[in-house]
């Protein structure tokens, strides 16, 4: 594969967001437990959580830039989620939302970490906060030591977590409960998450429409916290600061009852729907692999719904991709499936870009989801676009010249009256070896299929490693795979997409 085509379809495939090489850690060196905790949290930060929220906190990096919502930047000292009468979280409020993550944005689960490392995030956030708080209260002045200390005091004094809130325990959601929960979840809650929780948005011509923080869906599951009836106690009773949601002053038994009617809006599985815990997939041996995208011995094989988050959020979005994978001890195979009711396959149709799908694959077992691997932990990427300019350009010239584009719809052309077929295998050793980045050796073989609203792709490679730094799958321990969804119709750039968090893949012999 030439050198440009390589670089630009690096370009169009984009799995993880650009412009990373100057915000994640650049020492891809696993961390010893025997490290100081203070370092470990601090590597531990500069791996997963820099490349958005910044080496200082204040989310300030061109990822932050891409995303909608724009991650927190704790510099500000404010938080969404608490379950302390002041709104500032406890230790233990931080370590949970690492471990759920935060659906409705890019924020994954880190629940994958062990408890003690989940601890050191914890507190390395806490202590991004308050330096930033300082810095905040000393402004641009000079300060001395004694300066710098009272400002420091204060900002500790601030973003120290206030007692826990009183919540009373749940009542039954008998029909007296629920009809006071639905009064008071009219006059409180309705104006902003709507009379059915289907969560109100501003019209798209209102100023700053796009940069708004979006109340809640709770009919589609699109919960920041947990749907328990403490959590949400917590979130009615003492607000989300963050979020801008102000705390409601309910008596105890008004707080019971608009709990038990918003937990009554949840659809069955709703609270979990789009939480992105890492899963951990065994991959079944056949002896024969299903051949085509349709062919009914997929049936077989387990079927994986993997929650998409798109980079920049918005409710048309793509947020669920279904995974099956087979083997037969030579070859992986693997059929991606979505819901997309706009086809966008064609260079001559109306696209404005084209749909796609992609999957990284990395050895390591704490690969940073955001950085394209590094020098030490290559990522493997396949890549499958609808249609790309460089595949047809030939075709395309000899149809828009003399001659006419194809009337007969029989006629396909991939790329062009029809979904392209061409899949790419690429070495990637993070952001900044875009220049240098190269094919596997190992041939990717794409087969698309669009039907009444559905995407289906099947991708298959060789299992044995054709190159250097190229996943061998046939090793044990399994590997970490991502994946990543183009819709053409609003993905009009390549970082513009929907993401997976890390997944663990495991070969059956």
């Amino acid at each position: 594969m030439g050198r440009s085509a390589s670089r630009f379809s690096l370009l169009a495939a984009g799995v993880l967001v650009a412009a990373l090489a100057t915000q994640t850690c650049t020492n891809g060196a696993r961390q010893s437990p025997a490290v100081p905790v203070v370092d470990r949290a601090a590597a531990l930060f500069a791996r997963h959580c820099a490349a958005c929220h910044g080496n200082r906190g204040a989310a300030d990096t061109p990822t932050a830039a891409l995303l909608l919502p724009r991650p927190r930047a704790f510099a500000d000292g404010i938080f969404k989620l608490a379950s302390t009468s002041n709104g500032v979280p406890s230790q233990a409020d931080l370590v949970a939302m690492l471990r759920r993550g935060m659906p409705g944005s890019t924020m994954m689960s880190w629940g994958w970490m062990a408890e003690q490392d989940l601890e050191l995030l914890a507190g390395h956030v806490r202590e991004l906060a308050v330096a930033g708080r300082t810095d905040s209260i000393l402004g641009h002045r000079e300060a001395d030591a004694t300066a710098t200390a009272t400002a420091r005091a204060e900002a500790e004094r601030e973003l120290t977590a206030g007692p826990p809130l009183d919540v009373p325990p749940a009542v039954a959601a008998d029909d007296a409960t629920m009809a006071r929960g639905r009064d008071l979840y009219l006059r409180h809650c309705a104006a902003c998450h709507g009379d059915a929780g289907e969560g109100l948005r501003p019209a798209a011509e209102w100023a700053g429409a796009r940069e708004v923080l979006w109340p809640r869906d709770f009919t589609a599951g699109f919960l920041r916290g947990e749907a328990t009836h403490e959590a949400l106690a917590h979130r009615i009773l003492g607000g989300m600061p963050g979020a801008h949601m102000p705390p409601a002053r309910l008596s105890a038994a008004e707080l019971q009852a608009v709990v038990a009617w918003v937990q009554g809006l949840l659809p069955d599985g709703a609270a979990t729907r789009h939480s992105q815990w890492r899963r951990h997939l065994r991959v079944a041996r056949a002896e024969a692999l299903p051949g085509t995208v349709e062919d009914p011995r997929w049936q077989r094989f387990e079927v994986v719904r993997l929650p998409l988050a798109p980079l920049r959020w918005r409710p048309d979005a793509v947020f669920e991709v279904r995974a099956r994978f087979a083997h037969d001890g030579n070859r992986l195979v693997v059929r991606l499936e979505w819901d997309d009711d706009t086809r966008d396959d064609r260079m001559l149709g109306d696209s404005p870009a084209s749909d796609g799908a992609a999957i990284q694959f990395s050895s390591a077992h704490d690969a940073p989801l955001f950085a394209m691997g590094s020098t030490s932990d290559p990522v493997e990427l396949w890549h499958w676009k609808s249609f790309r300019d460089q595949d047809v350009a030939g075709a395309l010239d000899l149809l828009t010249g003399a001659l006419q584009p194809p009337s007969d719809a029989t006629l396909s052309i991939p790329g062009i009256t029809g979904p392209g077929t061409r899949g790419e295998a690429l070495v990637v050793h993070g952001f900044e070896s875009m220049a240098r980045v190269r094919g596997t050796g190992n041939p990717l073989r794409a087969q698309p299929a669009w039907h009444e609203g559905t995407w289906r792709v099947v991708l298959t490679r060789e299992l044995a490693p054709a190159g250097k730094d190229t996943i061998d799958f046939r090793t044990g321990g399994g590997v970490l795979f991502s994946v990543a969804v183009w819709d053409g119709s609003i993905d009009l750039q390549p970082w513009s997409k929907a993401i997976t968090t890390w997944h663990r893949l495991e070969l059956d012999e």
